[in-house]
């Protein structure tokens, strides 16, 4: 054995024997140890990394019986939400809390309860995902739509990382690129728009900016700063703002301080999409530079561009407000001329966006609703398909 290896790695069947006889003692019984080292975790993930995908006990080497702890603070989170406690495999495995290991076992519950599976939670994040994901009952498809936060990107994305950049960004980029006409195109633009939200009851207080006659240049950029916060923290979705928070995204893409985050379960889609020859487009209310930065600059080393994959980019200067029919429909027209057969039923539009998913319909495009970790709740109300992961949508 090499100097410095564990002197036993511990099996896939071993460690789900440890976990589960961990489970069946009492709280108090329990050991307060790990059985295994650093080193060994380490080698078991290394060793069975593709078998443990979704696993979280030997994730960031940790021990499997904090799997454990998490999988009983799962089971009573949601004991308390209805449509869980409806659920016979829940219900199955509940007088076996480790019994939600076994994919086999899980599999032969799950086909009876596929419509209420996509709420439980436990099946999402216990087992093996691909193994375990239910499919939702999604009519086939050739084409794809997807909206990018809250779907193909965390929600939060860009609250927590975009745009605290572009706001801590705005007066370095202005003042470094004052002589450039794209800089003066934006710093007019919002002039004339602060020169417009006077007359606007809800916006009337916005900053103005002063005409290039009547400040200096350096309050011109102070001005034009505090007008840009401003919308930021009205979350307008003005056009030369998203233009300007493009530009200097741009640089950040570029010079490796961001890195674009999508999902594990998108990346495998992409790279299945493209071997069906499944067409896929982007709609998202961020500008389309917004976009292609954030796919052409991902945080996976293997796959950082991902633009390859997308045959084009739509954002609301055209076809327009997403919550609006009209949009969907032209989209849809778009697509057609460039893929011969394709019908409005062939396309799949997937968004968290309710409101987006509605309309959609009524362009009588499929539309799904994905539910990622951040995402508000949706209606009990709804009609749409949900899915937790892009794997059900393969």
């Amino acid at each position: 054995m090499a100097p410095g290896a564990p002197e036993q790695i511990p099996t896939v069947v071993q460690a789900m024997d440890d976990m589960k006889k961990y489970a069946e003692q009492p709280a108090s019984e329990r050991p307060t140890q790990c059985p295994y080292n650093a080193e060994q975790r380490k080698a078991f993930l290394e060793q069975n990394g593709k078998s443990v995908l979704s696993c979280p006990a030997f994730q960031n080497h940790k021990c499997p019986f904090d799997h454990v702890k998490s999988v009983e603070d799962i089971h009573s989170q949601v004991q308390k939400t209805p449509n869980v406690q409806k659920c016979p495999a829940f219900d199955h495995h509940h007088g076996d809390l480790m019994e939600v290991l076994y994919p086999d076992v899980h599999q032969k519950h799950a086909a009876k309860t596929n419509h209420l599976l996509s709420s439980c939670e436990p099946f999402q994040v216990t087992t093996i995902s691909r193994m375990i994901t239910p499919k939702s009952n999604i009519k086939p498809y050739s084409v794809v739509i997807l909206d990018i936060e809250g779907t193909t990107t965390p929600i939060d994305f860009v609250s927590l990382t975009l745009f605290p950049y572009a706001r801590k960004e705005v007066d370095k980029y202005i003042l470094n690129n004052w002589g450039e006409e794209g800089t003066q195109n934006y710093i007019e633009n919002l002039r004339r728009q602060a020169q417009r939200d006077l007359k606007q009851n809800e916006f009337s207080d916005a900053p103005q900016i002063p005409e290039d006659d009547q400040a200096t240049p350096e309050e011109i950029r102070k001005a034009a700063v505090a007008n840009v916060h401003f919308n930021m923290d009205k979350d307008r979705k003005l056009t030369p703002l998203k233009e300007l928070q493009g530009k200097i995204w741009e640089k950040a893409y570029q010079d490796g301080e961001i890195r674009g985050y999508v999902y594990d379960d998108v990346v495998n889609a992409f790279k299945y999409w493209k071997q069906k020859s499944t067409k896929i487009y982007i709609y998202s209310s961020g500008s389309k530079l917004a976009q292609k930065l954030l796919f052409g600059n991902t945080s996976h080393d293997a796959d950082r561009d991902l633009l390859p994959y997308i045959s084009a980019h739509y954002d609301t200067i055209y076809p327009g407000s997403k919550v609006e029919a009209a949009s969907y429909e032209k989209i849809s027209n778009d697509i057609k001329k460039v893929a011969a057969g394709v019908q409005d039923g062939d396309i799949l539009f997937v968004t968290d966006n309710i409101l987006e998913a509605e309309a959609c319909r009524k362009a009588n495009i499929q539309a799904v609703l994905a539910i990622r970790d951040g995402n508000k709740p949706l209606p009990e109300s709804h009609t749409f398909e949900v899915i937790h992961s892009f794997d059900q949508l393969l």
